[in-house]
Parts: C-alpha cells; sequence; structure tokens
C-alpha cells in the first residue's frame, strides 16, 4: 500500500492492537481523501459548454445563419475602405443617389479615403449601372 507510511521514519507504529487501529485509520485517511472527488471530475478542457472549439463553431454557425437570413444586409455590410470604415451599402447609395462615376466623387461624398479602397471603388463603379441623380430629373423635368 504506498499511501501507508511504513518506511523506517514512519510516525505511526502498527504493532499490536493500537498499531491495527492506526492502518486502519490510515487506510481510510487515504480512501476518503477529497482528493479523489476532484479527480473523478472532468477536466475543464474537455468540458463542451467551456471548450474553446465548441464556442468558435457556434459562433460561425451563428454568423452562417446571419449571412443565410438576409445575405444582402451582409453583403451591403462589408468593408470597402478600412481606413475610414465604409461599408459597400454606402458607396452603393451615393452612387445611386447622386449619379457618382468617379471615385473622387465617391470619395467626396462617402469620405472613403485613400488608395486602400480605389481599386474596390473602380470595382464598385464598373459593376453598377450609371443612373443620373433624381436632382437632376427633378431639374430636366
Amino acid at each position: 500500500m504506498p499511501w501507508l507510511d511504513i518506511n523506517q521514519e514512519r510516525y505511526h507504529a502498527y504493532m499490536g492492537y493500537v498499531g491495527m487501529v492506526k492502518l486502519v485509520e490510515e487506510i481510510d485517511k487515504a480512501l476518503f481523501n477529497p482528493i479523489w472527488e476532484q479527480l473523478r471530475r472532468p477536466v475543464p478542457w474537455d468540458e463542451v459548454a467551456n471548450n474553446w472549439r465548441a464556442k468558435a463553431i457556434a459562433q460561425m454557425d451563428a454568423q452562417a445563419a446571419e449571412v443565410a437570413a438576409d445575405p444582402e444586409t451582409t453583403r451591403r455590410a462589408k468593408k470597402v475602405c478600412f481606413c475610414k470604415e465604409v461599408d459597400l451599402g454606402t458607396i452603393e447609395d451615393a452612387i445611386r443617389s447622386h449619379g457618382l462615376t468617379s471615385v473622387e466623387a465617391v470619395r467626396q461624398h462617402t469620405n472613403a479615403f485613400g488608395g486602400c479602397c480605389k481599386r474596390r471603388i473602380e470595382d464598385i463603379l464598373a459593376t453598377m449601372p450609371v443612373s443620373s441623380p433624381p436632382a437632376m430629373l427633378q431639374a430636366a423635368e
């Protein structure tokens, strides 16, 4: 029994009746030690609720459900200019409402600032149909 103190420096004598009582007390202390309860618990990294992988998968599932629910909102929320935090919806709305046709005009109306987004704005302008702004239509009538 490795938990018993039986070497030459032992603190309890195990001879006679008193020794047997001491031996049973030592066995009882070893078997009912509170450490065994802690050792029987699952380790924290194996708990599903606290598992980082389960949390990451749940977060990705929530994002996927959000995209599936309304893909247009997600598409319009995509950042085009990272330095000024301008999203695609803002740029598209400015192009439609003001009839913008150049990168410089888009920059003036949306505050999309520098070279980080020039090519992306050019791509947006190329894909959007050219339309006259509502103010010009009203003035023409």
